[in-house]
């Protein structure tokens, strides 16, 4: 029931020192390399979306472009340093630049055909105003961009909601995604998109892309 606990290599720290350790990882590395920096986040489930958002958003702020979520293993069957790398990457909006407000990225969805808004509430997860449960997600996900591919999903989060809700349906976007291309590839290449060379997936990731 506290408040939410940030350990920086393993260090206890308030979230406004943050800054002093980023810049800290990034004068270690040469201007280059800099944007290619994963910042990856150990979050627990019950964490409020308020905190995770101030911590993006000062990441944001600090210059950062690559965050992926860790995810572990309820059962591990190996030892603990095999899922060192199992996480799910995201790409941060640079807040900071002068020439993208808000009100210009949400206009800029509607270039696209297809929108698919996703709103989670206290009250429940809505797909196009429609309430739908956890299980539901990923079916409906899947039917709305087969249908067209030129799509975005804009999600909605409340700051009440608790982080494994939000890992929940980001994990459904991503599911329904992956069976896409999956079955893009068995009728087209007749092997599972995992099978396929490099250049045959970068294929289909661009006929099927994630993008939220």
């Amino acid at each position: 029931n506290s408040a939410p606990i940030l350990v920086v290599d393993d260090e206890e720290i308030r979230l406004d020192m943050l800054h002093t350790k980023i810049q800290e990882w990034r004068s270690m590395r040469n201007e280059i390399d800099r944007q290619y920096i994963i910042y990856q986040l150990h979050i627990h489930k019950a964490v409020k979306m308020e905190f995770v958002h101030q911590l993006k958003q000062e990441l944001s702020n600090q210059g950062a472009v690559n965050i992926a979520y860790a995810v572990a293993a309820n059962y591990r069957k190996l030892d603990k340093k095999c899922y060192h790398n199992f996480a799910f990457p995201i790409k941060l909006p640079d807040w900071s630049n002068e020439r993208l407000s808000l009100k210009e990225a949400y206009e800029d969805t509607y270039t696209y055909q297809n929108i698919i808004d996703i709103q989670q509430l206290e009250s429940g997860c809505f797909i196009n105003d429609s309430l739908v449960k956890f299980d539901q997600i990923k079916v409906l996900v899947k039917r709305q961009i087969s249908q067209n591919t030129d799509y975005i999903i804009r999600y909605f989060v409340d700051d009440c909601i608790v982080f494994s809700d939000y890992f929940r349906v980001l994990s459904s976007i991503k599911e329904a995604i992956n069976e896409l291309r999956n079955e893009y590839a068995m009728k087209n290449h007749q092997k599972q998109y995992d099978q396929l060379d490099y250049e045959e997936q970068r294929s289909i990731m661009k006929q099927i892309p994630l993008r939220i």
